[in-house]
């Protein structure tokens, strides 16, 4: 409770107050540690570290949220994201195709699709990326970027080995 006030008073809509939202993961990790695993509760935490850009711990409350939740398609999704933020492409790619194969007409599932799709490329895989682009664009209905620019958003200038 006195995590979830804290996380009330830190979101300003707009803006959110870090020392509050500091405050609200402080809280929610004691919470876990006592042994309450309430989805809300790392649902809650993750977006604490998300807002205070610790991407390191993000990725870890989403682990422990998936090991309560293991057919969380939206843990898996968000972890995926820091999984890229991580450059840990392989991860990344085993947590969206999870959110595709756990359910295929989720709201997730366009962007599953690109995103596997991107870690493939990223991976050296363009074949299987090319065909991730594809079913992105039937499901779509129009063509979402090349991988190609998508890893000028990472600052690749080439692929990882």
């Amino acid at each position: 409770e006195i995590g979830l006030d804290k996380y009330r008073q830190g979101d300003h809509g707009d803006y959110n107050d870090w020392h509050q939202t500091k405050r609200a993961a402080f809280y929610f990790e004691k919470a876990i540690n006592k042994g309450y695993m309430k989805r809300d509760v790392y649902s809650k935490l993750s977006h604490c570290y998300w807002i205070l850009q610790d991407t390191f711990n993000t990725e870890r409350v989403y682990t422990l949220g998936i090991e309560q939740y293991p057919k969380d398609i939206e843990f898996y999704f968000y972890r995926g994201d820091c999984r890229i933020k991580l450059k840990n492409f392989q991860g990344a790619f085993q947590d969206f195709d999870s959110v595709i194969k756990l359910n295929p007409k989720s709201e997730y599932i366009k962007d599953a699709y690109y995103d596997r799709g991107a870690t493939s490329y990223l991976l050296g895989d363009t074949g299987s990326a090319n065909l991730d682009r594809l079913q992105v664009k039937k499901l779509a209905g129009f063509d979402w970027r090349t991988y190609k620019d998508y890893c000028r958003l990472w600052h690749l200038k080439e692929l990882p080995k």
